[in-house]
């Protein structure tokens, strides 16, 4: 990474988890011993609150997710709801008595170690209001655990709030072109000269021909040269995935560079 820099290339660090804030995982990067700030994290919370901003979005937001989220929006000042346990009690005719705040007009849905029954039906009630929006930050299908014990992922939470309302949520999470688009217009990212750096072939490398970037696939995480190529669906429509190139590692990225200064 510091190769890439000293290029004067910018870099930043996409990921689809809300569950963290940029400031996190700008501390985690530099606890690692890469430069980096705030500017050079996108995560989906990040996203969300920035494209709530760009619709100038007014009113309360009932939330499923965790602290990403709450500080991303905190920090944009959004009003908000939802974040926490909420578990389900009484019986069935307790739960069509659930109270829900007349001012919430938009759902997001995020990761959300504390899901529960109620939090679906608060969920779904809002998102079937006329009006209202209804945002999800990513439809990964799992976690990467390493330990062959399979975690469901925020797409499955997603799936559920989703089928409820009756409706598609707007996903601005890889691959989807919304936190693209939120990037581009904030600090003016050409996608004719960006790379597109991941280890995952439905989610990082597919964010490439979606948004017209070039990808590079890296063997290091989920995807392996067996998964190429790859079936995606993405706003409706089926594509092919394929990256325009594989390294073993990132590692090996920063020695290419090194070698091509070496021979110039």
């Amino acid at each position: 990474m510091l190769c890439i820099s000293l290029q004067g290339k910018r870099i930043y660090y996409c990921t689809n988890n809300s569950s963290k804030s940029r400031a996190y995982y700008s501390n985690k990067v530099r606890a690692m011993g890469f430069p980096c700030t705030e500017e050079n994290i996108v995560c989906t919370a990040f996203v969300v609150a920035e494209y709530l901003q760009q619709q100038r979005f007014h009113g309360k937001i009932y939330v499923v997710g965790e602290a990403g989220l709450q500080d991303e929006l905190t920090a944009a000042g959004f009003e908000f709801i939802g974040p926490g346990p909420d578990p389900i009690t009484g019986t069935q005719a307790d739960w069509v008595q659930s109270q829900l705040d007349p001012e919430v007009n938009c759902v997001v849905v995020g990761l959300d170690t504390h899901f529960s029954y109620a939090k679906l039906i608060k969920a779904t009630n809002y998102a079937r209001r006329e009006g209202t929006l209804f945002i999800a930050t990513n439809q990964d299908t799992e976690l990467p655990t390493g330990t062959g014990i399979f975690l469901p992922g925020t797409g499955t939470l997603v799936g559920a709030v989703s089928i409820g309302a009756r409706r598609t949520p707007i996903v601005v999470g890889k691959p989807n072109p919304a936190m693209f688009e939120v990037i581009q217009r904030k600090y003016g990212l050409r996608p004719e000269r960006t790379l597109m750096v991941g280890d995952r072939l439905d989610t990082d490398i597919a964010f490439g021909p979606v948004t017209g970037m070039k990808s590079l696939l890296v063997l290091t995480g989920i995807s392996s040269l067996r998964d190429v190529p790859c079936k995606v669906t993405v706003g409706g429509k089926e594509l092919i995935v394929v990256p325009d190139f594989y390294l073993h590692s990132i590692k090996d990225l920063g020695d290419a560079i090194v070698a091509s200064q070496a021979e110039h």
